[in-house]
């Protein structure tokens, strides 16, 4: 069977311990995160309400970001019955995937107990914990790319055809649901020209019937790329700062003040002031304290201390 492996049950006792750990710790992990915004937020999030308000016009791209994400979100509301709840389900399958596709990948190189760990220390990265609640595209490439690497690496070592579509279907979809899987593309490209069992694969139709499924996903959204004057290219250019000027050490550090200065209460009007001047004892100010040791509070406490001194110092400059 070409998918013969890829779902099957560890055989050896250690392997079914471990696997069963895996399956408790998933569950667990699922029940918390799923569970706890149901209970606690009252509102949802944006990029939740963005996918659902985006998909109701049905497009093959959107101002941001291609159509999967979009498509999926709208999907399982009209499914759901228009509830949000499920979009904090979909999160945790997002995260499950992930983990059991790094689970079985590691199981390939390593034995169950440190694949077991390599699973459990992904929640040690906040990106597979309390950033998970809100779905949108970032959390859904999680098991899109978790997907895209564990078929791949079937694909190179067994050169099953089946493995390949599916390494097209996944590259595919995680191209739809952002652009930046391009990076994880040219990795998997990388290791195609770098190893034997990469370049022997080009002699086979597996790879290419592989890139024809990646195009047909693909084509409808660059399609409509050139028709929409590269919106979404722009979106991303224009938040990077690419498209006109590039970012300097000073913007860096006046953009990361205004932002906390917005996070402890300060007057838009104050930001503006400090923007305006680019005060050098206020960056110096900033670089000091995030640079200091101690505790993470006192650390915090401190900054807002020295930035309320900072604003009604700039702010009194300018009456002047």
């Amino acid at each position: 069977m070409p998918l013969k492996g890829i779902f099957d049950i560890e055989t050896d006792s250690e392997g079914r311990k471990s696997f069963k750990w895996l399956v408790i710790f998933c569950i667990a992990l699922f029940a918390l995160w799923s569970a706890l915004p149901m209970i606690l937020l009252e509102n949802t999030y944006i990029d939740i309400l963005e996918n659902i308000v985006w998909s109701r016009h049905f497009q093959f791209g959107y101002d941001k970001n291609p159509y999967f994400g979009a498509w999926l979100t709208q999907a399982c509301y009209i499914l759901s019955g228009h509830g949000i709840w499920i979009n904090y389900v979909l999160s945790q399958l997002s995260v499950l995937i992930g983990f059991l596709c790094v689970w079985k990948l590691a199981r390939s190189f390593l034995p169950p107990l440190q694949s077991l760990i390599s699973v459990m220390l992904l929640t040690g990265v906040l990106f597979y914990g309390s950033k998970t609640i809100e779905f949108n595209d970032d959390v859904l490439e999680i098991a899109l790319w978790s997907l895209s690497m564990l078929f791949f690496h079937r694909a190179l070592t067994k050169q099953q055809l089946l493995d390949w579509l599916f390494v097209g279907l996944w590259t595919g979809l995680a191209f739809m649901t952002k652009y930046y899987g391009l990076v994880l593309f040219a990795s998997m490209g990388l290791v195609m020209l770098l190893t034997k069992e990469g370049r022997g694969s080009f002699r086979k139709p597996g790879p290419w019937l592989s890139l024809a499924l990646f195009l047909v996903l693909s084509l409808p959204n660059i399609v409509w790329l050139w028709q929409n004057d590269f919106v979404a290219i722009r979106y991303a250019m224009g938040r990077a700062k690419l498209s006109g000027k590039t970012i300097s050490g000073e913007d860096t550090v006046v953009l990361d003040y205004q932002k906390l200065g917005e996070a402890v209460g300060m007057k838009s009007e104050n930001i503006r002031i400090v923007d305006a001047y680019k005060k050098v004892e206020v960056e110096k100010a900033i670089k000091d304290a995030l640079a200091a040791k101690g505790v993470q509070l006192i650390v915090v406490k401190g900054l807002c201390q020295i930035l309320r001194r900072k604003m009604k110092k700039a702010e009194g400059e300018v009456k002047k």
